[in-house]
């Protein structure tokens, strides 16, 4: 639906991901690349399965995988991204990120990026955490599995480095971010009480909800969200560390989420 109503050049951004693949071989935060031929195959199944591929083909989409980049040596000088990102934020916590983005997609910095994220979240029974679109801009880190950048202490460790791969890349795109519930939202609800499975956790589906929210400002964009799907956004550390760096998000914003919009979340609080 995004790609159809985008005229001119479009591209989608993704790196490889562990949790996509068919569990056979390991994955763990060291191996990936020497497993490079089996994620290249994973990630071309997972097209395939999922019907992106088709996509792709049918909106003229062209698709850049960061993982493949960064193997490859394909990458903007390290120096010269982290001049970018210093002249406007302060230095990064991760200085190796410096090294992630892609030559191909540096010269396209002219396009706005969009984060396009599927509204995922647990009932504040199970934790206070969600995926939305600040969360979403952790896949570009090109690591297929990135439980290292998780840190010792989940929520903070993992907030730092989501701040600080959007640090970068907001320092060099005008980045849009969308959180998306049009047919199917996510939710992690108590044990017993979920449908499905993936690879490290099991969930509900909320579904035809036709709900979609989008912002230039991703932190006032999740914390308005946060807000919607019934979790404190006060709480939540990457909101936190999120302003650190771009500033306080605007609370008076969730004053215009629906009251109906709200209402599908309640029955799950």
């Amino acid at each position: 639906m995004v790609l159809s109503c985008i005229k001119g050049e479009k591209y989608i951004i993704e790196s490889y991901m562990y949790g996509r693949c068919d569990g056979s071989i390991k994955i763990n935060s060291e191996n990936g690349r020497e497993h490079w031929d089996y994620l290249k195959e994973q990630d071309a199944v997972y097209l395939k399965k999922t019907g992106l591929a088709e996509v792709l083909q049918k909106h003229d989409a062209q698709y850049i995988n960061i993982s493949e980049e960064y193997w490859s040596g394909r990458c903007v000088e390290t120096e010269k991204i982290k001049a970018l990102v210093e002249k406007k934020f302060s230095p990064l916590y991760h200085q190796e990120f410096y090294g992630f983005i892609p030559q191909r997609l540096f010269e396209k910095r002219h396009l706005p990026m969009i984060s396009l994220a599927k509204i995922k979240y647990n009932v504040p029974r199970v934790s206070n955490f969600s995926t939305l679109s600040m969360k979403n801009m952790f896949g570009l880190i090109p690591l297929p599995n990135r439980e290292k950048y998780h840190g010792a202490d989940f929520e903070k460790g993992l907030s730092r480095s989501i701040v600080n791969i959007l640090t970068v890349y907001a320092a060099i795109f005008k980045i849009i971010g969308i959180n998306e519930g049009l047919f199917q939202m996510s939710v992690t609800r108590e044990p017993g009480k979920n449908t499905r499975k993936m690879i490290w956790t099991e969930y509900d589906v909320i579904e035809n909800q036709g709900m979609i929210l989008g912002a230039e400002d991703l932190v006032t964009l999740d914390g308005v969200t946060n807000h919607m799907i019934g979790l404190d956004p006060e709480s939540r550390s990457i909101l936190k560390i999120g302003e650190e760096v771009f500033g306080r998000w605007e609370r008076k914003e969730k004053e215009r989420i629906p009251e109906a919009f709200k209402q599908v979340f309640a029955q799950f609080l």
